[in-house]
């Protein structure tokens, strides 16, 4: 998930200095950040698991458009949250470059981190554009087999649907 890269790059950035000491404390950063994403995924696996399609109210539908609601909201703050950070890695490195190297404004270290950052983010937007491209149909069909009304007239597009995000997994 990206918003386990984009508290880890966050923490980098604002915190350069503790992070490029590489002590045991920086563990707490990859013990959050994993934390986060755990705990999204058991919400997600809770939403899915305990979804009854034949009742609406509290023990069907709610759990359904729960799922969606919380999976749209983390990939918005994911992606703004990454758009941030690299936005603000680039104006910072522009400051630097315009200003010298001055002793009281420069910072190799600070320099660094900054470096290090947008290769990390490049590298990571280089994959993920690809592989939003490759997933969309299949998360297309998963939505419309979540989204489809459970009546005997929908069961063939929803299994239809079911069967694509099926094989678009598989590959």
């Amino acid at each position: 998930r990206l918003i386990y890269f984009t508290i880890e790059r966050a923490v980098a950035t604002l915190f350069w200095s503790w992070y490029e000491r590489q002590g045991r404390s920086t563990l707490v950063v990859f013990i959050v950040a994993v934390s986060v994403v755990e705990c999204l995924a058991l919400m997600a696996a809770y939403f899915g698991t305990f979804r009854d399609p034949t009742r609406s109210g509290a023990g069907g539908y709610s759990y359904r458009y729960l799922d969606i609601l919380v999976t749209l909201l983390t990939n918005h703050a994911s992606f703004n949250g990454f758009a941030v950070l690299w936005r603000y890695n680039q104006t910072q490195l522009g400051l630097l470059k315009r200003r010298g190297s001055s002793f009281d404004r420069y910072s190799l270290s600070r320099t660094y981190q900054l470096r290090e950052n947008m290769i990390v983010m490049r590298m990571l937007a280089r994959i993920a554009a690809p592989t939003v491209g490759v997933l969309l149909p299949g998360m297309a069909c998963y939505a419309a087999y979540l989204l489809l009304p459970h009546s005997p007239a929908f069961d063939l597009p929803r299994k239809l649907a079911i069967a694509m995000f099926d094989f678009f997994v598989a590959l």
